[in-house]
Formats: C-alpha cells, structure tokens, sequence
C-alpha cells in the first residue's frame, strides 16, 4: 500500500546509530550508510585509523583524507532533496483511512504526531492535545518547585562553604606559621650551639693567655734571691702544673685545622614540606570536628577534591591542594609587551649546581624539564642519572644508573621520560622516580632506536623521539606503543640531519633541531613539513649546530645556538623575536 511506502521511505532516510534523519549521508565499503556527524566521527579512532561499522562490525581503514572522504550515498542525497511537505502528501491522499475513525475522507496529517486524520476526527483531536498539553503545564510547574528548593539548597550551602572557607584559609596560615616558628626555635639552637663553639676556642685563647701570664710571674719570683724554700717549693709545684697544661695546649696544634659544617639535610624536609596539608570534602560539620580535618592528613579517607572535566578524552586526576600560592604567569600580552618582555631576559634569575659527581652536581647536563608540581628534572649525562631540584635550585632526589641519559620530558601526569641513549631505549618513571617500564632496542626498524636523544610529549600524550643517528622522529603511545615515524636522512623539506632536540607546541606543532643541517623544522602531528628556517652561519636568524629548544605559551621557539654559544627567540613564524 502506499502507507506502507511512505514508512518504508522514512526508515530508509532514519540513520540506525542516532535515529534521526541522515545528516551527510556516508556508505561504507560494507555498504550500510550512517551520518558523518556526529555518528561516524564518534565510531573513529584517531590511534589506529580505523573505523568498526556498527551493524555488521566489519573493520574499515579510514582513508588519508579523514572520514569525510567515504563516499556519499547518492541514493540516500536523493530522497533527502524530495520536500517533507510532497512526502505528507503522498501519505495523506483518499487512498490512506483516518487513523481515528477509520472513514476515507479527506485526511490531514497532524503536524505534531503525524497521524492522518479526518476534519470530524480534528477537533476531537486538538482537545486531546489540550488536555496532553495542561498535563505537561502541571507536571513542569511541580517541576519548577523543585527546582527552586533545590536553588535555595545550594544557596545555603554556597553560603555555609564561603564562611567554611575564611575559617579553613585562617587554619592554614595558623599551620604554616606554627611550622615557621619551629623552623625559627630550631634556628635559634642551630645559632646557640655555633655560638658555643666559637666561644670555646675563644676560651682557649684566654687560657694560654693566662698560661703566658704566670710563666712571667714564676720568673720574677725566681729572680727574687731573698725567696725562701717554701716558695721556692711553691714555685716548683707551680711550674709542673703549667708544664702539664702546656702539653695539653701542644696536642692541639697538632691536630688539623677544624672548621664549622652546617648539615641541613634539605632533602628529608622538603620531602615533608610537599606532603605537608591537604585540602578534601567532608560531610562532617565543622562545628564537631573542625577545620584541622580540612587541613591536615588524618587517618579517615576523605573524598578528594576532583576537576570538572568535559568530554571523556583525558582521565580525572585528583590534585592535593598542597602548594601555597604559586604565581600564575600571564599570558595575555600583546606582540608588543611580549617583545620587549624577551628583551629584558637574558639576566640570571637563579643558578645552581656545579662541575661532580656529588649529589646537586652535573657532568654534562643536557636534557631539562619541569613537572606539573614545578620540580625541575635534569638529565645529568655523564654522571648516568637523573636528578631533581625545586624551582630555588634545592636537590630533591636523583635516580637512574649506567646508561647517559640526555633527554627528558615530563607528561601532563608526572611522568618522566628519559632518552636512555647508550642503551638505545625509553625509559619512564613515575614523579618519585620509580621505573615504570621501558620500550626500544637497538635498529632501524619501526620502534628500534639508533642513539635517541631528545623526547617531548604532546597534548595528547604521544612521546616523540628524536632518532638521532637513523635522521628521524618516531612517536609511541605512554605504553611504549609504535605509532608513527617521519624523517630522513638529507637536506630537504622535511628530511633530517642527526636531529638533537624536540619540543611540541600547545597546537600540537612539532619543533626539531635539525642540527648537522644547521636549521630547525616545524611539522604537525602527522609529520608533514610545516615551515623551516634558519641556516649555517653567525649572523641573527642563523645557526651553528643548534640543539636544545622549547616552545613557550604564546608559541614562540627558543633555540640554543650550541656553535654560537647563544640563545636565539622567534616567533611562531620563524621570524627573529
């Protein structure tokens, strides 16, 4: 019958994944056909570049051009272009019955259930939708009510958590000044016992002072010739006396010269400052168990404080507020600001280490990172290890052995990755420098290594590698995964020379020293060229060798000019900053 067409024309414009009209109708080499978006773009992995068709799960490869270059479904694109108002028409001629009363009249669709109905069954028809419609009115207004006990809810608790939060930052100010004034009474001792030391030994002046004194007495006395033998006998008691203690005195100038050592043993203490406090939800009521819950670790496990996050691409991480207040840098500059903000850089704000093997020292330090806590993590090269310091240059810890590792870059998660480059490897680490795992051996193939040197991670997570002596990049998912590889050996576009360092944009732009061709190359995250600059040279805008590099917020590249001894700043560009 021509109804039973007219539903068969409406099942084949419905997509099967959102049963709705099809939007972009796209057929698969399968040939089912669903909506480009938002359906085929949710059934899409990005990773593996392949698509899973929901209806008979076959796998298809997407092609290189994304998943809009599947082929329309032109039959679908047909119907889709016929007006819904003819498609009505079809449905609501003599030959359909009304759907009420069953009569074969002149029909009318309902514009709001799509029913086919007579002009006697019409009136009866809208009183149904009235009274459909006040039913609606009544439950929205019930609903109306609880929303607004709801709001009036979260105004008291909006309110109560203000006045909890004056009362918990008063706590943690209290905390912290009483943890300054311990430090201050540990001070004052530390000051006393120096004090004690320096006083002995000026002590010890006094008494050879004194020693010196009595010699000259003696000798007076003894040149006295009417002295009687019992000071005489006097004398001479006196004598063995002072002849002891300047034996007592003589061992001390044979011992070597001692000097005052301050351990502070800053390693232990700062390990302790950043566990110090935390900040979590509790159900509890401040007024029975107050704000030190709020501000301390304690034994019960509180809920911890979660971001709100939108989408599912990134995991939820839960964050400690531990750190007191940490300066946001800004951002929001102009070119203009940001210039003359470069400008005024090349001054050192801080410095520390020195040439070793003690702990804080470097021998050829190459790679640098900062994690999401703001530690600064090392690859100490030679000495075959990691090291870590806080922002003022103070050591944390160190791990690693044998190996020369000389890139490193730490995950949105805290995890350390280190270039092992004498064992041809990647190794990880968590942010307390606990090995994780390891992945790459020694080769040319896809995910063999040949020297890896610099690494970087982008927004995404995917590790980039710089494959020095095979001329290429090679990235790999966190758990070691191959993904892709780009790059050659030579001197054009795109082709690479014993490539050093690497560093990825917030865009996802991909920045490499393209040292033995004195240039560095932008690509994207696919490994297509994007620009290139800079050539062998001296002069501003040139390099000699370039190695290290980063790529701030704003996106401008800083690259350290190795054979020029310099630092060199450009803007997103390439052009000199």
């Amino acid at each position: 019958t021509v109804g039973m067409s007219y539903q068969q024309i409406e099942q084949l414009l419905t997509c099967p994944i959102c049963l709705d009209r099809y939007q972009r109708p796209k057929v698969l080499p399968c040939q089912h056909t669903f909506c480009l978006e938002p359906c085929l773009e949710r059934l899409a992995s990005n990773t593996t570049k392949q698509l899973k068709c929901p209806e008979c799960r076959a796998v298809h490869r997407i092609p290189e051009g994304g998943i809009q270059c599947f082929p329309n479904n032109r039959t679908i694109l047909s119907f889709l272009e016929i007006p819904l108002e003819q498609i009505s028409e079809v449905a609501t001629r003599d030959f359909l019955p009304c759907q009420t009363c069953g009569s074969k009249e002149e029909l009318f669709n309902c514009s709001h259930c799509q029913k086919s109905i007579c002009n006697q069954c019409k009136h009866l028809h809208l009183e149904q939708l009235r009274m459909d419609l006040k039913r609606m009115i009544i439950r929205l207004r019930r609903a109306v009510l609880k929303i607004s006990c709801t709001k009036e809810t979260l105004d008291q608790k909006s309110a109560s958590l203000r006045q909890n939060s004056v009362a918990v930052r008063s706590e943690i100010s209290r905390s912290i000044e009483q943890c300054i004034s311990r430090l201050r009474e540990r001070e004052k001792v530390l000051l006393s016992e120096v004090e004690s030391i320096v006083q002995a030994q000026e002590n010890m002046e006094i008494e050879l002072a004194s020693i010196f004194s009595q010699f000259d007495g003696v000798e007076n006395r003894l040149d006295n010739k009417a002295a009687s033998i019992s000071e005489v006998i006097e004398l001479l008691n006196r004598c063995k006396q002072l002849k002891e203690e300047t034996k007592k005195l003589g061992k001390i100038e044979e011992e070597p010269c001692l000097l005052i050592r301050f351990s502070a043993h800053e390693e232990s203490i700062h390990f302790d400052i950043s566990k110090f406090g935390s900040v979590v939800w509790t159900t509890e009521s401040v007024a029975q168990q107050p704000i030190t819950n709020m501000s301390r670790n304690s034994d019960s496990q509180p809920t911890r404080l979660r971001p709100t996050t939108l989408g599912s691409r990134s995991p939820t991480i839960p964050i400690e507020m531990t750190d007191i207040e940490r300066p946001v840098p800004n951002f929001h500059m102009t070119g203009c600001s940001l210039l003359n903000n470069y400008k005024q850089k090349g001054h050192t704000k801080c410095k520390f280490g020195g040439k070793g093997s003690d702990l804080g020292h470097f021998t050829w330090p190459r790679g640098v990172a900062v994690t999401p806590g703001g530690h600064v993590v090392v690859a100490d090269s030679s000495n075959h290890r990691i090291q870590v310091f806080d922002m003022g240059g103070h050591f944390l810890r160190t791990f690693g052995c044998y190996g020369n590792g000389d890139g490193v870059a730490v995950n949105r998660l805290g995890y350390i990755i280190v270039a092992d480059r004498y064992n041809h490897r990647i190794q990880i680490y968590n942010q307390e420098g606990h090995f994780i795992r390891k992945f790459g051996c020694e080769g040319s193939g896809n995910g063999q290594l040949s020297y890896p040197w610099g690494v970087a991670v982008d927004t995404l997570g995917f590790i980039y590698v710089c494959d020095k002596d095979n001329h290429r990049i090679q990235v790999f998912t966190l758990d070691g995964y191959f993904v892709r590889a780009f790059g050659c050996l030579g001197k054009g576009d795109g082709q690479l020379e014993h490539p050093y360092y690497i560093a990825v944009s917030s865009h996802n732009k991909v920045v490499v020293s393209d040292s033995g061709n004195h240039r560095v190359q932008v690509f994207d995250k696919y490994g297509q060229c994007v620009r290139k600059f800079g050539s062998e040279g001296s002069e501003l805008g040139q390099f000699k060798y370039p190695r290290g590099l980063a790529v701030d917020h704003a996106g401008n590249i800083i690259v350290a000019d190795s054979g020029n001894n310099r630092i060199q700043i450009f803007q997103e560009d390439g052009r000199l900053l």
